[in-house]
């Protein structure tokens, strides 16, 4: 409220003070917008770190399984040509099923190519594929 002192005596201004309804009620919805855009952003975010966390799981998986591959003997029975079948393995309420397959003279005569696969699935079916030759 907006006071003024004339001839010594206090008189009560005509200005406003405060806000109206109307500019109070604009405040909210602005507020309320922000807040619901902000708790989209939030939801994307759950999201990407979820897909991230389960994409990094079976890379981990896959690069350890490789390395044991990388360490067999050439005349090893897991390295014969053609499909193999690792065993499933749950981490945090996911199965990651793994399995890779052998094929000899990949691209040339004595090297062998690995196609290591991990396939899981949490709301969507995720597959990720590793290359790597002996």
């Amino acid at each position: 409220m907006k006071r003024s002192i004339k001839n010594g005596k206090k008189q009560v201004g005509t200005g406003e003070a405060g806000f109206t309804l109307l500019e109070v009620l604009m405040g909210l919805v602005i507020l309320s917008i922000g807040l619901l855009l902000m708790s989209g952003a939030h939801i994307t975010a759950t999201r990407s770190n979820s897909k991230g966390f389960g994409m990094t799981s079976a890379a981990a998986l896959a690069e350890s399984r490789l390395e044991q591959i990388r360490l067999m003997s050439s005349a090893d029975p897991a390295l014969t040509a053609g499909p193999h079948a690792d065993p499933d393995e749950t981490f945090n309420g996911i199965t990651y099923s793994m399995g890779y397959e052998v094929a000899d003279g990949d691209p040339v005569a004595g090297v062998k190519k690995i196609t290591y696969t991990v396939t899981w699935k949490d709301n969507i079916d995720h597959t990720l594929v590793f290359f790597t030759r002996l």
